[in-house]
């Protein structure tokens, strides 16, 4: 037991919160929105703030203010050592980073990323599915002979009829170059790589691109992947742009997503990629349970 757990009686409903936290930092209105599928949510803001000063000075939690985000100015937290013990045990953190204030500079990167991952996971409680599996940015390195591909996130989704279905996200801010000839960072080589990642695994994926900026970035890199992905009849990258996203209040069973070789719009995340009832296995570091 962590030394500072005795001085605090946890809840059922703490520990959903600490559980929600081992997907790395949450705003405070992130973690009263999600409260929604907890079996007892936060009836205000000023609960969850009690409790998660309560939690802070247990040494369960650490709250950090945001120093980028003028239109966020709450704070966010993270789990400290001694909480993610009480949820993981002796399970090794997911990067090194994991328990450190997240740097000013992506930290409005990380605040878009958990938007989209709390709209997704309640969106997949209202659908009867599971959100599980759940990988942070950094945890997850894809290895190429020539070179590696870590994604912002990856999940699976496991639906009502017992289909587990994989995602990889990538999140755009409109800061990555589209096309070069260079082995550098940009979205010619994230296409090329998880196409070449495609073909050579079992398990069938897609990657969900999220652009941040503008819906045009969107079709730009939609229409780079319909150019480069090799079998042009495998839906292998679907993109949002986040508002249209966050607007939607249904946008797992919704026409909300875009997908390369099409026009139209889709909603491909209870969909199935090629197979069912599988999981993640060879091309992680590790799996994390529902």
């Amino acid at each position: 037991m962590p030394r500072n757990a005795t001085s605090i009686s946890l809840t059922a409903r703490d520990l959903e919160l600490l559980n929600v936290l081992t997907r790395g930092p949450h705003w405070t209105d992130h973690l009263l929105t999600i409260s929604q599928r907890f079996e007892v949510p936060f009836p205000s803001v000023r609960y969850l703030q009690k409790r998660l000063v309560a939690l802070n000075n247990a040494g369960l939690i650490r709250s950090f203010n945001s120093v980028t985000l003028m239109n966020h100015p709450c704070r966010y937290h993270k789990l400290s050592r001694d909480g993610w013990r009480i949820i993981r045990g002796d399970t090794p953190p997911p990067n090194k980073r994991f328990f450190l204030e997240t740097k000013p500079l992506t930290q409005l990167h990380q605040r878009y990323l958990t938007d989209f991952i709390v709209h997704t996971d309640l969106a997949a409680h209202r659908a009867g599915a599971t959100l599980c599996n759940f990988e942070p940015d950094g945890s997850v390195r894809l290895k190429f002979p020539n070179g590696l591909l870590i994604p912002d996130a990856a999940f699976d989704i496991v639906t009502s009829s017992g289909k587990t279905l994989h995602y990889y996200t990538e999140l755009d801010n409109s800061t990555e170059r589209l096309r070069t000839t260079a082995d550098v960072e940009s979205w010619t080589r994230k296409i090329r790589l998880y196409d070449a990642l495609r073909d050579r695994s079992a398990e069938p994926f897609r990657v969900l691109v999220v652009t941040t900026q503008s819906s045009e970035r969107l079709e730009h890199i939609l229409s780079l992947a319909s150019e480069l992905v090799r079998n042009k009849s495998r839906p292998l990258f679907a993109g949002v742009y986040l508002d249209d996203y966050e607007q939607e209040p249904e946008p797992l069973t919704m026409p909300v997503f875009r997908v390369q070789h099409r026009t139209d719009l889709v909603a491909p995340l209870l969909q199935s990629n090629g197979q069912s009832k599988i999981t993640r296995t060879s091309v992680t570091d590790r799996v994390r349970a529902c």
